[in-house]
């Protein structure tokens, strides 16, 4: 069995706020005003609640790709990259940026040193987990639910970013907004792959605080990651929730910004 790493000390919490622009957007801005460089938030439902941006839900081809062009615009990104994702570790690196919304197969991770290219992965109460390399302008992004967490999905990001010259040290890394430790409540099979001993019955357990511990196990310092105070299962009118029945997604995104100013 896993065994999860000591705790550390606890993130510090952040509450990310609404974007200026008519785009259903909730921006880290934590990082934009200290690294104006950098872009990292989510989507969320928007005032009509069908800002809907899963591509493979079965909804309107032509009505998601025209909020996804919205997005693009809205946060000033002339390409993004996106994957069909399977729970796992495969995290892939970028190293061009193309025009549009590419969509590629079998990955949960993204990382780039490209200014221009968004980074993108679709959450519903799983984890969106950003790093950002602010000396480097280096990022990532990961998507973590239970059984990424256990794999190492983010550990598996803190390596690919290494393999592009990024110290672990020097990375921030915010989690963002996912289920949290009162509403995901999970079997005993569960806590066992996630290292934390087998429960009699089905009990809650916060992701994003074994998620925390294993990155500081990595090499991120403590200090250096935040993570979101928001839960979808907590706020369905904000933001699609699997556990609350919503069929819909939202994006984790970062990305570099085109035009990166001093």
């Amino acid at each position: 069995m896993t065994q999860a790493p000591a705790a550390g000390p606890a993130p510090a919490l952040i509450r990310e706020t609404p974007a200026s622009f008519d785009v259903p957007v909730l921006l880290n801005q934590d990082w934009a005003s200290k690294h104006p460089w950098l872009v990292q938030g989510i989507s969320w439902r928007g005032e009509v609640g069908d800002f809907d941006l899963g591509l493979f839900g079965g909804g309107e081809v032509a009505d998601t790709l025209a909020r996804w062009r919205r997005l693009l615009a809205a946060l000033g990104f002339g390409g993004c990259v996106h994957a069909r994702q399977v729970h796992g570790t495969r995290i892939l690196t970028h190293r061009t940026v193309h025009s549009g919304l590419r969509v590629v197969d079998a990955a949960d991770g993204h990382a780039t040193a490209a200014a221009g290219l968004l980074l993108t992965v679709s959450v519903a109460d799983c984890i969106p987990i950003a790093f950002a390399d602010p000396a480097k302008r280096r990022v990532a992004i990961v998507h973590a639910g239970w059984r990424g967490v256990a794999a190492g999905a983010a550990e598996a990001a803190v390596g690919i970013l290494a393999e592009l010259g990024s110290s672990a040290t020097d990375l921030l890394c915010h989690l963002g907004p996912a289920i949290c430790g009162t509403c995901y409540e999970v079997g005993p099979e569960v806590h066992e792959r996630l290292g934390l001993g087998r429960p009699a019955s089905n009990r809650p357990v916060d992701l994003r605080e074994i998620a925390s511990q294993r990155i500081a196990a990595a090499g991120v310092p403590a200090n250096a990651t935040t993570r979101s105070a928001w839960c979808p299962r907590c706020e369905p009118d904000r933001f699609f929730s699997h556990r609350a029945g919503a069929m819909g997604r939202q994006m984790g995104f970062i990305g570099v910004r085109p035009a990166s100013p001093d």
